[in-house]
């Protein structure tokens, strides 16, 4: 198995774990999937970090670890990163996930079974490709994975908040 599979499969066990322990037993109702299809399908949002996990383990936290801010395709992100980077491109200072510009290859998916919307988009910089996942839930709860062409990947858990972010 690849070192990118099993870095994935390391994220999403304990991902699918952790949502459906404590998933409702309650089927949502058409309000809930509501809310979550105008926040994938409109993209004016933010995403608020409160917790990450990485390879080496969950670090939480109850401030604001970072952001990702969405608005159309226009993505502007400043979240650290814990984690080991396959090119070294630093110099020994600690870069994280930052970008800003426009997202590509955006595309939305409703999960009845699991309860969730996914949005998948992809975000390129001059020496970077970022494949995103954000996974939102009904309360506005979302999961937003990353997986780097250079470093391993990596899962933010936190909230999502509607509107117009300036």
């Amino acid at each position: 198995m690849s070192r990118k599979a099993i870095s994935h499969l390391f994220i999403l066990v304990p991902m699918l774990f952790l949502f459906s322990c404590g998933a409702s037993k309650e089927p949502l109702t058409e309000a809930n999937w509501q809310q979550m299809e105008n926040t994938v399908t409109h993209r004016s949002f933010m995403f608020s970090a409160n917790s990450v996990d990485t390879r080496s383990g969950r670090l939480n936290r109850m401030d604001n670890l970072g952001y990702m801010k969405m608005d159309g395709d226009q993505v502007e992100m400043e979240l650290p990163y814990f984690g080991s980077s396959q090119v070294s491109t630093t110099y020994g200072r600690t870069e994280g996930m930052r970008f800003e510009g426009a997202a590509t290859d955006i595309a939305t998916k409703k999960n009845e079974t699991g309860g969730y919307y996914d949005l998948n988009f992809n975000l390129k910089n001059k020496s970077e490709v970022l494949e995103c996942n954000l996974r939102v839930f009904s309360g506005m709860r979302a999961a937003l994975t990353i997986n780097s062409s250079k470093r391993s990947t990596i899962r933010y858990d936190g909230s999502i908040t509607q509107g117009n972010f300036d």
